[in-house]
């Protein structure tokens, strides 16, 4: 065995090589960790902090082992550390302060299918599971005309956890939380490095069995596309980001959306209930009114960089079913540029004719400022992405219907249908019990995603069993799964995207407000 320093991004660690008969083996370790290898003649398995080699004998999809069941796992309270430095907020919270508890519905107990050899992320006692944290998420959606928060994240996510320990944990071990915090500013003006430095912290730092998340901003491509890489599942709770299913299928299987749809299961249903509510119809875009005219074209907004020629040639091509012409307005780059597409997107909707916009984006707030401010007023089409509730904006709104599976997400507090399973009751126990106020509507929308997404893990977890493979098994086999957000989830036995009902929705000028039109749910 030998050990030489290398420096890597900045960082430098020690690489041990060492030898099996004619093969040789390397790893990235800690520089303490390789004086102590060397020291006691390699008696003890490393941890691998830049690739994700298996160890000789290993032959789980996910088994690059972090310690034997011997070995003592990492401390809790490890920080892991952002790669950004000198940027103010930009230290991550690590994997602090998870009270020794665990979820409603999960099961402790039952062994895995291989105890003697453990997972990525996965020790004798201890499962790792990565949440993601956006500080001062309140004023990012301030900038886009929106007027709500997220409230405690970090405070819901121990809360679930906690919860889940005290029933016993994940198959009997302790959910040991590994955050990773995206400062607003950061986040919005560098997307893709917070969403690189996110993945770097869960997949080599401090490597994670799975990550589950409740912000946007780490559902984006480039973060979902390199946890993939490293074998690492993401539980994508966000709805903002909307996939069509060539996604899943590439990311396959390590990105799953227990509360969205796929965009090619959404849309459809979604045209064809704006159409029975009378939306495709004639519109003065100037007056923001119905009007005797013919009406005109579709504006389609999308996100170049999620999906967006994919996602907005699925809607024009359902349009055009309808006798309906899209026009496609594209967003790209940082979310601080979306202003000034805006604001280029609405003249050109408008000379092309535009009376009505549907919004694939889920930044429709850019766009809305945008149009009223050169007094453009299209009849819009949303769905639980735009989360419509929020938006305050009246003279936009006039004559808007959406879709929604998401009633944190579509209606107000005041508005809301009422509790829709017994697990959004135990949701919301589990975040009273923990001081959390459940009747802020941004924040509880976020307590609903956290619970369905661990939820979703545990269960599929103990339908299957802790690798990818199992996770995957276990997900399509346990049929429906009561949710505390969504009106129905069913992974259909094949889908990764788990969304399966919704409902109309719709502005009303009267209150100034959206409501479901009635308790009727769709399934699609």
């Amino acid at each position: 065995m030998k050990a030489e320093l290398q420096e890597r991004n900045g960082v430098r660690r020690f690489v041990v090589t060492r030898s099996f008969g004619s093969s040789t083996q390397k790893a990235y370790v800690p520089s303490l960790l390789a004086l102590l290898l060397l020291s006691s003649g390699c008696g003890s398995t490393v941890q691998f902090a830049e690739k994700a080699e298996l160890l000789p004998g290993a032959t789980d999809d996910l088994s690059t082992p972090l310690e034997s069941p011997g070995t003592n796992s990492r401390s809790s309270s490890d920080v892991v550390k952002s790669r950004v430095p000198g940027v103010a907020g930009s230290r991550t919270r690590g994997v602090a302060g998870s009270p020794t508890g665990g979820v409603a519905g999960s099961h402790g107990g039952r062994a895995t299918q291989n105890p003697g050899r453990l997972t990525r992320g996965v020790t004798k006692n201890e499962i790792f599971i990565g949440f993601g944290l956006q500080s001062d998420f309140s004023n990012f959606m301030a900038s886009a005309g929106f007027e709500f928060g997220l409230g405690d994240q970090k405070a819901q996510a121990e809360a679930v956890i906690s919860d889940i320990n005290s029933r016993g944990g994940v198959l009997g071990k302790k959910i040991t939380p590994v955050y990773y915090d995206l400062s607003t500013g950061r986040a919005a003006q560098d997307p893709n490095g917070t969403q690189q430095e996110a993945c770097t912290a869960w997949t080599e730092d401090r490597p994670v069995f799975a990550v589950v998340d409740v912000i946007p901003h780490l559902s984006r491509p480039l973060a979902a596309s390199c946890l993939a890489k490293h074998k690492t599942p993401l539980i994508a709770m966000s709805p903002i980001v909307l996939r069509p299913r060539p996604v899943y299928a590439r990311l396959a299987p390590y990105l799953y959306a227990p509360t969205q749809p796929a965009v090619e299961r959404l849309v459809p249903k979604w045209m064809q209930r704006l159409k029975a509510s009378g939306y495709f119809e004639g519109w003065d875009s100037s007056l923001g009114q119905p009007s005797s005219r013919p009406m005109g074209r579709v504006g389609i907004i999308v996100v170049r960089e999620q999906w967006g020629s994919e996602v907005g040639d699925i809607v024009k091509n359902e349009l055009s079913r309808y006798g309906l012409e899209g026009v496609i307005g594209e967003f790209s780059g940082s979310v601080t540029q979306y202003s000034a597409q805006a604001a280029q997107t609405v003249p050109r909707f408008r000379e092309s004719g535009v009376s009505h916009v549907i919004d694939m984006s889920g930044q429709i707030g850019y766009f809305t400022q945008a149009a009223e401010s050169q007094h453009y007023r299209p009849r819009y089409g949303l769905s639980s992405a735009n989360r419509p509730y929020a938006g305050d904006n009246a003279n936009q709104m006039r004559g808007s219907l959406a879709v929604g599976w998401l009633p944190a997400y579509d209606v107000s507090t005041a508005d809301d249908p009422g509790t829709i399973s017994e697990a959004q009751t135990r949701c919301r126990n589990i975040m009273r019990r923990a001081g959390q106020n459940t009747s802020d509507r941004g924040a509880f929308s976020s307590m609903l995603d956290t619970c369905d997404g661990f939820s979703f893990l545990v269960r599929a977890v103990r339908h299957g069993s802790l690798s990818a493979s199992g996770l995957k098994s276990g997900a399509f086999s346990m049929g429906r799964m009561e949710s505390a957000a969504t009106f129905r989830i069913d992974l259909r036995g094949s889908s990764f995207d788990g969304a399966a009902s919704l409902r109309d929705n719709s502005y009303r000028t009267s209150c100034n407000c959206w409501r479901y039109s009635s308790s009727k749910s769709f399934g699609f």
